[in-house]
């Protein structure tokens, strides 16, 4: 059977640690942005939204109310009085909505409901560019393992949970920033010119990719994760992830060069 304890305790700590600090911060820079985002904003939409780099500031207006209905609605779920996020152990495999959440480097999940169950029925459902709707009907707690208790993964399973979001391609992110530590430590050892071949290359892989290239699942080694990443096109805009990685950089978390 699933072993799930939910803490009133923990969550309310969690909530609190991801609210204040960043699912308000971020809200607001989108709304002071006046249509054009520039400057930290810019660069945080545009690492999470890939879709953006080849698209001038102020046609990125056109896009940021949905962005930000999205937040509102994660906002609103965790603040409302039933929102409970579990912490859980051993999953059962008869357990439907924890199905894969056995899988290597699987955080949390969100369950599914029957609209989602539905959808899933279509293998090629994710390939499609038209976005799903906000309002799939899932219900039940955000339910995290243990190293899923970070801000990231809350925010990540509160899209699902609260507005409808799907795991088109979960962030390149960790590794890009592994990959620009490593770049910084070869061009002072070496000098910058020794290794401009290589930071080119590097950074040409990092380009948003022409969305028909996208394999229509959630690729999970690379380089396949990071092509998908650059190829999902406005598919980033339902893409839990992607609310993930805005947030967190949006509010000072490093951003990988690109």
């Amino acid at each position: 059977m699933r072993a799930q304890e939910t803490r009133a305790d923990q969550a309310t700590h969690d909530q609190a640690r991801v609210r204040p600090q960043k699912m308000s911060a971020a809200p607001a820079m989108l709304n002071s942005s006046g249509g054009t985002p520039s400057g930290a904003l810019l660069q945080a939409l545009r690492s999470a939204f890939p879709l953006f780099r080849t698209v001038p500031p102020q046609q990125i207006g056109q896009f940021l109310p949905r962005i930000a209905e999205v937040l509102r609605r994660v906002r609103t779920g965790l603040d409302s009085q039933g929102a409970q996020i579990a912490l859980v152990g051993q999953t059962s495999a008869f357990d439907l909505g924890a199905r894969g959440a056995g899988d290597a480097g699987v955080a949390g999940w969100v369950d599914p409901s029957a609209q989602d169950l539905m959808a899933r029925l279509n293998p090629n459902h994710m390939k499609s560019e038209d976005l799903p709707s906000m309002d799939p009907g899932r219900g039940g707690p955000i339910n995290l393992r243990e190293d899923g208790e970070v801000a990231w993964y809350v925010i990540h399973e509160a899209t699902h949970r609260f507005a409808g979001t799907l795991d088109y391609q979960y962030s390149s992110y960790d590794h890009e920033l592994q990959e620009d530590a490593a770049q910084a430590g070869l061009a002072g050892a070496l000098g910058q010119a020794a290794v401009a071949d290589q930071d080119a290359e590097m950074l040409g892989r990092r380009v948003a990719r022409d969305p028909a290239t996208y394999t229509g699942q959630n690729g999970t080694a690379r380089p396949l994760r990071q092509e998908n990443w650059y190829a999902m096109g406005r598919r980033a805009l339902m893409n839990a992830d992607s609310y993930a990685h805005f947030v967190m950089t949006a509010t000072g978390s490093p951003i990988p060069r690109g």
